[in-house]
Formats: C-alpha cells, sequence, structure tokens
C-alpha cells in the first residue's frame, strides 16, 4: 500500500528513467519467472506480460501516480473498472464484507450439516478466501499495480475506511445494537468482535468504552460466559443418574461436599413453540395451573426479554414450603443452536428485592438457582397434520442450603412431582389455547414486541428445516 502514501509521479518523472530496466517478469500463463528487458512504451492489458507505460505528454501534463495510470488504461480498454483508486479500495472492502458473510453462512450450513451426519466438528479448518469475480474485473486487474495492492493488502484498506467512519455510524455497531435489541446476543457478540477486529480496538473487553458502544453491549462477554455454560450443561450427561427415560427424560445428580442438587428433564409436546414460551413468561399466571406453586409473582420486567420472578412451593410434611427469586432472561439463538434459550439464576444482590417479596415468604426456606440453569426450546418439523411440534429441555442447579436433604425429598421430585408437571403442561396446552378468549392466547395478542417478534424466527426455521 506504500503506493497510495508516496508522492504521485509525474511523466517527467517517469521520462526521465533510464530507458533500459532489467526486471523480472512472470507469466500469465506459465508462471515462470525470466529476466527480459523493459523499455518505456504502451502495454495491453491483454497480452501475457504487462509491461510500463507512459502516457503522451499533452499541453497540460496531468500528474499520475501509478495506480491512476493503470485505471486509467482500463477505462480506455473499456474495462468494467469505474473510479479512482481510493473510490476501487473502499468499493473492494464492501465487497469483501460480504463475501466473508458468505462463507461465514455457508460455513455454518456445512457444520450444521455435519452435525446432522453424526459428527461434532468438520474435518478440517476452512479458510477465507476472496474469489477474483469480487475484484471487479477479469485477471488483467489481478495482474495490475492496482489488482496486486488489492490482494495482498486487505487490512491496510479495511483499517482506512472503517476509521474514516465515525463510530456511532459504523455499520458493524448498527448491527450490533440491534442484534441486541432482538434478543439476538451471540449476533451482536459477533458483531462487536467483528468491529474490534476491523478497528484494532477491543471494544468487548476494554475497561474504559466510548459512549457510543453503550452499556448493554458492555456485558456482552459475561452473557456469553452464561450461554455457554447453559448450552454445555445441557448437552453434559456424563455423571448423572437416570431416573426416567421415555416420553419424559428424568436425570439427577448431587455433587458431593455442597447442597447443590441438579436436576434434568426433557420432553417433546405437540404445540408451537410460542405457546409453551407464553406458559413460561406469562409466570404470574402459573400458581393458577400448577398445583404445587402456592405464589408467582413477576417483580421486575426491563425488557421484554428479561424478568425477575418469585415463586413458593409446596412440600409435603414434615419439610417448609421452598421459595426462589430468579432473573430470567430468553436469548434467540435460531441463527446458532437453532433454539430459544432462557437463562434462570438467582440475583447475586438480593438487596433490592427483599422489601419487594410477598409477606407469606417469611414462612418459606429460600433455596438459590444457580447459574447454568437455562430451559431450551427447540421447534421440531411439524406433524403429517401441520400440528406445530417443540422440544423442551430443562437444566436446574438448586441449592436449597439443606446440609443433608432426605432421599426421599429426592425421590419424591423425581418420581412424583415432575410426571405431574409433564402431565399438567400437557393438559394446558391443549385447553388453553383451543380459544381465543383465554387467558394465555388474550396474553400473547396484548404483547405483539414480543410473540410478533418469536413467530417470524419460529417460521423462518421451520421452513429451512424442512427444505432440507
Amino acid at each position: 500500500m506504500g503506493l497510495l502514501c508516496s508522492r504521485p509521479r509525474t511523466v517527467e518523472d517517469k521520462l526521465s528513467d533510464e530507458p533500459v530496466t532489467e526486471g523480472v517478469i512472470v507469466s500469465a500463463e506459465s508462471g515462470h519467472k525470466q529476466q527480459t528487458s523493459v523499455t518505456p512504451q504502451s502495454y495491453d492489458l491483454h497480452s501475457d506480460v504487462v509491461q510500463r507505460a507512459v502516457p503522451e505528454a499533452h499541453d497540460s501534463d496531468v500528474e499520475l501516480s501509478e495506480l491512476d495510470m493503470v485505471v486509467e488504461q482500463l477505462r480506455n480498454n473499456q474495462n468494467t473498472v469505474t473510479g479512482s483508486a481510493p473510490e476501487l479500495l473502499q468499493q473492494w472492502d464492501h465487497d469483501h464484507r460480504v463475501v466473508l458473510d458468505s462463507i461465514d453462512a455457508s460455513i455454518q450450513k456445512a457444520q450444521r450439516q455435519h452435525h446432522r451426519e453424526g459428527s461434532s466438528s468438520l474435518a478440517a479448518p476452512v479458510s477465507h478466501h476472496i474469489p477474483a469475480a469480487y475484484l471487479h474485473t477479469a485477471s488483467p486487474l489481478s495482474n495490475s499495480k492496482l489488482g496486486s495492492a488489492l490482494q495482498s493488502s486487505p487490512p491496510p484498506a479495511q483499517h482506512l475506511t472503517h476509521q474514516a467512519v465515525p463510530l456511532d455510524q459504523e455499520p458493524l455497531l448498527l448491527q450490533a445494537k440491534q442484534a441486541y435489541a432482538d434478543g439476538r446476543l451471540l449476533q451482536s457478540h459477533k458483531r462487536l468482535q467483528e468491529l474490534s477486529d476491523l478497528r484494532g480496538i477491543d471494544y468487548l473487553h476494554s475497561e474504559v468504552l466510548p459512549p457510543d458502544i453503550g452499556p448493554e453491549l458492555a456485558g456482552l462477554p459475561d452473557l456469553k460466559l452464561k450461554i455457554d455454560e447453559g448450552l454445555r450443561e445441557l448437552k453434559n450427561h456424563e455423571g448423572w443418574s437416570v431416573s426416567r427415560n421415555d416420553d419424559l427424560q428424568v436425570m439427577y445428580r448431587h455433587h458431593p461436599g455442597t447442597s447443590v442438587h441438579s436436576f434434568k428433564f426433557a420432553a417433546d409436546f405437540n404445540s408451537p413453540l410460542e405457546h409453551i414460551l407464553a406458559m413460561s413468561r406469562e409466570f404470574d399466571l402459573t400458581h393458577s395451573w400448577n398445583r404445587y406453586v402456592t405464589e408467582s409473582v413477576i417483580l421486575s420486567e426491563p425488557s421484554i426479554f428479561e424478568s425477575t420472578l418469585y415463586a413458593a412451593s409446596w412440600l409435603p410434611f414434615p419439610f417448609p414450603h421452598i421459595d426462589v427469586v430468579v432473573s430470567a432472561r430468553g436469548i434467540d439463538l435460531a441463527d446458532e443452536e437453532r433454539c430459544l434459550l432462557i437463562m434462570v439464576n438467582t440475583p447475586e444482590d438480593m438487596s433490592k428485592w427483599s422489601s419487594r417479596l410477598p409477606t407469606s415468604s417469611a414462612k418459606c426456606k429460600r433455596a438459590d438457582i444457580l447459574p447454568g440453569s437455562c430451559i431450551r426450546l427447540e421447534p421440531l418439523a411439524p406433524s403429517p397434520s401441520g400440528q406445530g411440534r417443540v422440544r423442551a429441555s430443562v437444566v436446574v442447579h438448586m441449592d436449597p442450603h439443606i446440609k443433608h436433604v432426605p432421599a426421599g425429598l429426592i425421590t419424591f421430585v423425581l418420581k412424583i412431582m415432575s410426571p405431574f408437571l409433564f402431565s399438567t403442561i400437557q393438559k394446558v396446552l391443549k385447553s388453553e389455547f383451543d380459544s381465543p378468549s383465554k387467558v394465555l392466547p388474550t396474553r400473547m395478542r396484548e404483547k405483539p414486541e414480543l410473540y410478533g417478534l418469536i413467530r417470524p424466527r419460529i417460521e423462518e426455521y421451520i421452513h429451512h428445516l424442512q427444505e432440507g
């Protein structure tokens, strides 16, 4: 890219050069090097050897850099390249990003196909390759000074272009903010990482961020860690004991030396995903259909994807009722995991919530839901009749702060409470959505900003699922 920074050579400079210069020319067809003498004469872009060219001197001589001379020759030969060298570099930068996005999409599709065939990863890493077609011209440009500059030095071109754009107008930042607003947190994280790479500034881990980044995006690294942790917990079954494995899968694990107990549940439901989402999102209605839940309260709703919840649950005598406070966050992972993920865990700072809990909470034993707990909702291909289907998976890490939990209580949760909840959810899905006038369908219509956003994403995924 030194050509862009050097003083443009004038016609007089070029005419003052030595008449004969020894150099190495590479044939475009054979690729062999050969020593040759080059004299200052015009060249033909369609020949095998690209030689020096000096335009005829007119009364009004114009200073031309070598890049501009190549561009001028290409125009004269009716090539498809138009614009000045900086304009071409800017256009190349735009197309370069389009190509990389296309390649990323192809890689993700190949990985998903590979996963479906039973492999956990692609056999070999895939590197980005920029097709010659995206350099705007045929092979003559690739052999020219301009073509070499474009192919060999893309990072400086990108850096120059992106630094010229104000941060608050940077397309990648705008895309990151939009993805965040739509609940697509991993896509937001990806765009912010790309912006960091392009500008050479770590916007993800810097202690002091520009105001244009915003406090929401500043929390993306921690959110990504929690998302990754939840997905790992759902997939890792090592050390778990299986209590039931038919239409309902129930698993259990105790963490030795601690008071933490973990539970996993998985089942398929013949219902659209948004119906199951509504049952969990409209949490204040839970006590009306789950007889084990004595109270269900929404303490806060910072956004359509976030809420803080309180629930109290009945336990058999002689155990006290147990209650929990959890922060829940929904994340659209359709692009990465083809699912909706809901992360749940007890807030680290409970001081702001203590005064807002029901008075009956004083009689309950407080339990904590630990990070890594989550709900995964994955839409499945519809039934032959067109009925929506979804696979729900749940992992809960609970610390009841009881040193020795009797085996009888664990058995009650695994053998009695879990099957009852599974059966109850099936009944609610059939009975509560058969009429638009019922409570849950009404709630869904009242929140188009949430359910209207989720439904098209699900339909898009199901369309791809049916196609391939």
